[in-house]
């Protein structure tokens, strides 16, 4: 008796074959990589260049809104009574009053925050500024009337259209949904493809076989009579099991994407909860750029942050300078006009010891506590993610140096990012740390040459009692570390730990108690003889 399950006539095998191939065509083009468009063998125009395409608002502009914007101006929370999930609320602005929708580069709200300078006025708040193709993006929206697609403006646009643009746009949204499920399933798929077809074949070779064609008798007999040989719950149980392999690797895929959202998750929630997110420098921190003109070396001094009437100057003291520079791996400086080092660019960081400094706070204890990284470590032990670099002493208890790789241009010709100079632990390959001071750089290379558009700089992120901006009862952040000269110590100085500001450094465990000197004693006064 034939099988019922697989005894297909000729006509609906061709039809099964047909939606296979149908099947596979499609699965193909969703998960190729999208191939950029074949150059024109022929200019548009000798003379003109093609005007680029306006700014869709659904799909470029409102992408960065909701990524940005919606946490803090959405229908949970409406900082400064600005909303941004709505054509009405965008519309009505904030209390402000000032306008989003329209207006120019000078009078738009939105462009005025995301792309100022200013810390406490740009936007998205305690978070680092927008990329620089999103601010690019917004502006060119801008300059052509701030348009709101009206797609985007609410459901009851959206259901004038037709439906199979509905559709074809649930089907596009639902295939963005499941991007990564389907991502991590596409070997699988394939898979269950060739044994769709391999299914096919043995189904047909079982026709064949029984209906005695002459191909099936003739040099295929043994093929075919192998295949007829094999039951339709074999085959059931290999597609069923197939299929099934498929279904848990689209589980697996969303489980993955899961994980990554989670993960995503907790690093914002870090940086929300952390203490950095509510300074002007952000988190991670970013310091503030000094006033000074672009560079590529420069020399920055380091005031004391104590002030009394028995310590030098009332406490206003240089205790250590220092000196940025680039260099290549052998330690040559780099200069504008150079090409870019064979070994990579490397920051040279040189500190130097001011005179009349107390000995303890540049002991070999303390200065053995300094590390460089490009990772920001909070003060909670975290796994170290690259190998820190320390300080190498050039002369005892005077000066010290460091040489960090930052690495070789980008195909644009930059080197860009940010190394913290921590004083902090590292145990058991975790550290854990205060990040003091940051060091910018900003590198551009054209024609293989250092060009004069490169910046090099640092500043600190001042401590308890110096901060940004100066608040009443701050000591001015220009004593404490700047790129103009502060006074140093010429005459004689207090020995008091107390008075120095050693405690701090006793207290987080970076200098032993038995290491700090006691300021000498007062001398008895004479005993009056009888």
């Amino acid at each position: 008796m034939r099988d019922s399950f697989f005894d297909v006539r000729r006509g609906n095998a061709r039809i099964v074959v047909f939606a296979a191939l149908a099947g596979a065509a499609w699965c193909g083009p969703v998960g190729a990589q999208p191939q950029p468009p074949a150059e024109e063998s022929a200019p548009q125009s000798a003379y003109q260049e093609p005007a680029p395409a306006p700014v869709d608002f659904a799909t470029e502009i409102q992408p960065i809104l909701a990524m940005h914007c919606i946490g803090c101006h959405g229908p949970k929370k409406r900082s400064g009574g600005l909303r941004l999930d709505a054509f009405s609320y965008i519309a009505a602005g904030g209390d402000s009053a000032k306008p989003i929708v329209g207006g120019t580069l000078e009078t738009n709200e939105l462009y005025a925050r995301v792309s100022s300078s200013e810390r406490t006025y740009r936007m998205p708040k305690n978070a680092g500024p927008l990329p620089d193709e999103d601010v690019a993006r917004i502006r060119r929206w801008v300059e052509e009337g701030a348009k709101w697609s009206e797609a985007s403006r609410g459901p009851a646009e959206a259901a004038k259209q037709p439906f199979y643009e509905r559709w074809l746009s649930s089907a596009g949204k639902l295939a963005d949904r499941y991007q990564a499920e389907y991502t991590y399933a596409l070997s699988y798929i394939y898979a269950l493809l060739a044994v769709q077809v391999l299914l096919l074949v043995i189904a047909r070779c079982k026709v064949a076989y029984h209906s005695q064609r002459r191909w099936a008798t003739g040099k295929a007999a043994r093929v075919c009579r192998f295949c007829s040989e094999v039951r339709s719950r074999e085959l059931g149980l290999v597609w069923l099991l197939t299929f099934s392999a498929v279904a848990l690797a689209f589980m697996r895929g969303h489980a993955q994407k899961v994980e990554s959202a989670l993960a995503k998750s907790e690093q914002f929630r870090a940086r929300a909860e952390s203490p950095w997110a509510r300074t002007i420098y952000g988190s991670p921190p970013v310091p503030v750029r000094p006033d000074h003109p672009k560079q590529i070396a420069g020399t920055y001094y380091r005031g004391n942050c104590e002030r009394n009437p028995e310590l030098f100057n009332n406490g206003n003291y240089l205790t250590a300078v220092f000196h940025i520079d680039l260099c290549d791996a052998q330690h040559r400086t780099l200069q504008l006009g150079d090409p870019p080092p064979a070994g990579g660019v490397w920051v040279r960081v040189e500190l130097e010891r001011a005179p009349g400094t107390a000995d303890v706070l540049f002991s070999k204890e303390l200065m053995a506590s300094v590390f460089l990284s490009q990772t920001f470590y909070d003060n909670i032990f975290q796994t170290l993610q690259e190998p820190p670099v320390r300080l190498e002493t050039v002369q005892e208890a005077q000066r010290w140096v460091a040489y960090f790789p930052i690495g070789s241009p980008d195909s644009s010709g930059k080197v860009a990012g940010l190394i913290y100079v921590y004083t902090g632990r590292i145990e058991n390959d975790m550290a854990r740390g205060d990040p003091h001071y940051g060091i910018k750089y900003d590198l551009v290379f054209a024609d293989d040459k250092l060009t004069a558009d490169s910046d090099l700089w640092m500043n600190s992120f001042g401590n308890s009692v110096v901060a940004l901006p100066e608040p009443a009862g701050k000591i001015p952040f220009r004593e404490w570390f700047d790129f103009r000269p502060i006074p140093p110590i010429t005459g004689t100085n207090t020995k008091d730990p107390k008075l120095l500001g050693i405690e701090e450094y006793v207290r987080k465990g970076l200098i032993k108690p038995e290491n700090v000197p006691q300021p000498a004693a007062a001398p008895a006064e004479p005993q009056d003889e009888e």
